[in-house]
């Protein structure tokens, strides 16, 4: 006699229209494009700066040359799949933390 894989079925489901799963980093709610000037507070970074990220970034251009980039205290950069994106940096620190996905 074949398995009874009636409830195994609806439980998959159920699971998977929970949010098990979890999104994926570029999903996830409050990043801030780091092409917007509002994510700054005036401009983006420029050659040579050193860029402190303490809130969540998603990389969405090519990014100047940084001379340090220090992210911490639950700062994140996620890089955008839906971009053509480069990061270009000198040293990364990350620390308290600081992701870099």
């Amino acid at each position: 006699m074949p398995p009874d894989f009636s409830l195994f079925f609806p439980l998959l489901l159920v699971l998977s229209s929970s949010g098990v799963f979890g999104l994926c980093p570029w999903e996830l709610p409050g990043l801030q494009p780091w092409s917007a000037s509002d994510t700054w507070d005036g401009s983006p970074p420029q050659d040579g700066d050193t860029v402190l990220v303490t809130k969540p970034i998603l990389l969405d251009t090519q990014t100047p040359r940084i001379k340090l980039l220090d992210i911490r205290d639950g700062g994140m950069i996620v890089f955008s799949p839906a971009d053509e994106v480069k990061l270009t940096v000198g040293i990364v620190q990350l620390i308290h933390n600081g992701s870099l996905l």
